[in-house]
């Protein structure tokens, strides 16, 4: 049986290994230099899960269990202003409306800074949701939020610099949700998280993969809140066995290098790993037309030299290759409705 420790030793190894690559360092923390009442303007973008991760080790600060790999997307994009005033109650608005879902995120990432950096303000964020698709989970749209977000907060609470510093803003957002760490921190990033991380230490971190790789997305809607598949996937009876080949493949993906058809591969298998510790815990959000789409792309694509797909905990599937005319020939030949993807080319970050 492996132990708490045991992951925590897993999870030092990592850490060591992304050092040695030199991907990962300390994070730098900021002391406060709020600029009350201006206007600070950021973007964010989604994440797709390369190597996902369900489950948290502290649920308070959203720390997870184990480490994880994404990469940030253009299908939307988050846009955000925020401003601190000296008192008042706090503000926040999502499409033009308050948005109880992110009231409760908002004000639980907001209570983390006014804790630790002993902050007695009021916060008024305005966030809109900028779509390439009319509906679909699973696109990520949380971790632009929180990107978005903390980057603003950033430059409001503690100045440009530290706005500009991808490790701190990525510590910020993950105190809005953890997938928020890995669009903070880049195109290509890991979460660095296990049991017993310093607070500090748990943010994303970029990577600088040898290849590029293009990507097609297929949104579609589940009937069923995402959010709620934490909870699932940990009471499942394989979720640890599950939790210790994570930490195995991690080793094994950084001693490859990042190497990106690895970790293309690993993605797909850890989709339907993911899938299969979901329904093992009565979770099924997967209905006929995601079942029979799955199938399709599952059934045809020994055909193809070098394409993959994979989806979240939501049902939209994101097909991905690096070659783009072999994707194009894929989607192609298979009549495949969906949206093209592309890396996001910068972020905005500015005082308006």
């Amino acid at each position: 049986m492996i132990l708490l420790n045991d992951f925590q030793a897993y999870g030092n190894k990592i850490r060591d290994m992304l050092f040695d690559l030199g991907i990962y360092n300390e994070t730098r923390d900021y002391p406060p230099d709020i600029k009350y009442n201006k206007t600070f303007h950021a973007t964010g973008y989604p994440i797709t899960g390369l190597y996902k991760f369900l489950g948290y080790y502290d649920k308070n600060n959203n720390i997870a269990n184990f480490p994880s790999i994404s990469f940030t997307t253009d299908f939307s994009m988050c846009d955000v202003t925020c401003r601190v005033l000296r008192s008042g109650n706090d503000k926040i608005i999502f499409n033009g409306k308050s948005n109880e879902k992110y009231n409760a995120r908002a004000e639980k990432a907001l209570s983390f800074i006014r804790n630790k950096y002993k902050i007695d303000a009021a916060f008024e964020f305005n966030i809109k949701m900028k779509r390439k698709y009319n509906g679909g989970t699973g696109r990520g749209e949380s971790a632009a939020v929180a990107s978005a977000t903390a980057r603003a907060l950033a430059a409001a609470v503690f100045g440009m610099e530290a706005s500009m510093d991808k490790n701190f803003v990525s510590y910020l957002a993950r105190h809005v949700s953890g997938s928020g760490t890995r669009s903070a921190a880049g195109n290509v990033s890991i979460w660095l998280s296990y049991p017993g991380i310093e607070d500090l230490s748990s943010t994303g971190f970029e990577i600088k993969i040898d290849k590029l790789f293009y990507f097609y997305a297929i949104p579609m809607r589940s009937r069923i809140e995402t959010i709620n598949a934490h909870e699932y996937a940990s009471s499942s009876i394989f979720y640890n066995s599950w939790m210790e080949s994570k930490f195995n493949d991690i080793i094994d993906i950084i001693q490859k290098r990042f190497d990106v058809k690895s970790m293309l591969d690993y993605s797909m298998k850890d989709m339907y790993r993911l899938q299969a510790l979901l329904v093992s815990s009565g979770y099924i959000l997967y209905d006929n037309r995601y079942i029979n789409l799955i199938r399709k792309l599952q059934s045809n694509i020994d055909k193809y030299n070098d394409v993959y797909f994979t989806s979240d905990t939501g049902t939209s599937i994101v097909i991905m290759s690096t070659s783009m005319d072999e994707l194009s020939r894929f989607i192609n030949d298979l009549d495949l409705d969906g949206i093209p993807g592309h890396f996001p080319e910068s972020i905005v970050i500015e005082e308006l």
